[in-house]
């Protein structure tokens, strides 16, 4: 089952009507839908069902090139990004002695450069990803959060995630924690601001990554989910929660 592929154009243009800006293909097939991310060779359309469907720019119309090209040049406020990251490995000393303890401090400032824009009520995204101990083609989300915020122009703010605590028992049980994705889209309309990762592996995949939810399973590319069997593939992850400030 690839419920994470990106689902196919011929798929996309025998969808039903769906809400949003009319697109249409060179062989004048229309579907309405939204505009979610877009550059200069792909446009990602988000649906009726809230997928989202990566697109080549060249299967599409004159108009719709336009209209992409329109959606890109929208006015949104320069902003910069900075996370910054606390996170440790020592052993789990309220499990048993072989048991692993991550943790997960993500703190993430937000300045907006704008002297006449401001930064509409944005979600900001924060994936944590592991790869299981006895099968690294088998990756998992332990944990997934959403805060929201908005800045006035020239104006910053700070988000604070949860402390993440994951478990793991090296080569045995659970997911070890690669790393974190972080994903930034306006609540209006949905498009992308940002989408990083201080993780090689995760930056390259990382717009697979931001389709998922918590808990999901998959293979290593993010795009086949994946349903293994057995306590090893369990994990533990406590959240203890916070406070942004903005």
């Amino acid at each position: 089952m690839n419920r994470f592929v990106t689902v196919f154009l011929l798929f996309v243009f025998a969808s039903p009507l769906l809400l949003g800006e009319t697109f249409t293909n060179l062989s004048g097939k229309s579907i309405e839908a939204d505009i979610s991310k877009a550059d200069t060779s792909h446009v990602w359309l988000r649906l009726k069902n809230g997928k989202v469907s990566k697109v080549a720019r060249d299967v599409l119309s004159e108009k719709d090139q336009g209209l992409i090209d329109e959606w890109i040049n929208s006015a949104v406020p320069d902003i910069k990004v900075s996370p910054m990251l606390a996170r440790g490995l020592k052993p789990a000393k309220e499990e048993k002695k072989w048991v692993k303890k991550q943790t997960f401090e993500l703190k993430v400032n937000l300045s907006n450069y704008s002297s006449d824009l401001p930064l509409e009520e944005t979600e900001v995204i924060f994936f944590l990803i592991g790869r299981a101990e006895v099968d690294k083609k088998i990756c998992k989300v332990p944990a997934r959060e959403v805060r929201k915020i908005s800045l006035k122009a020239n104006g910053s703010g700070e988000v604070i995630f949860s402390r993440f605590e994951n478990f793991y028992s090296p080569g045995a049980k659970g997911f070890h924690a690669l790393n974190y994705v972080l994903h930034l889209k306006r609540v209006r309309d949905g498009k992308v601001l940002h989408t990083s990762s201080p993780n090689g592996f995760l930056e390259v995949r990382k717009d697979d990554v931001v389709l998922l939810k918590a808990n999901d399973i998959t293979d290593a590319t993010f795009r086949n989910e994946e349903s293994p069997q057995g306590e090893q593939f369990t994990s533990k992850v406590k959240i203890i929660a916070k406070k942004s400030k903005n």
